[in-house]
């Protein structure tokens, strides 16, 4: 540490910046690498583990269409049992 001590002040503040700087870019590549992991992992979830959900909204979107498909099959069925030709029940 006697080494440091005797620099002059103008070599210390290079030092201290350059190694301030070097870590500062080491955690910048770290943390790119792993900011692209994480964005890979998000699209596979996206494009792969999701499929189900889609299938899954889909099969309320049928259900909602069979609701109102069987709603106006029993009014049909309504006007049609009353045998008069035409008449609503």
């Amino acid at each position: 540490m006697n080494w440091f001590m005797n620099r002059r002040i103008a070599a210390k503040l290079v030092l201290t910046v350059s190694i301030v700087l070097v870590s500062s870019l080491l955690i910048g590549v770290v943390s790119l690498d792993r900011l692209s992991l994480v964005h890979s992992k998000a699209e596979d979830l996206g494009t792969n583990e999701l499929m189900g959900t889609r299938t899954v909204g889909g099969l309320g979107n049928a259900r909602q269409l069979f609701d109102v498909g069987s709603s106006l099959g029993a009014l049909l069925w309504r006007f049609r049992s009353n045998g008069d030709g035409g008449e609503w029940a």
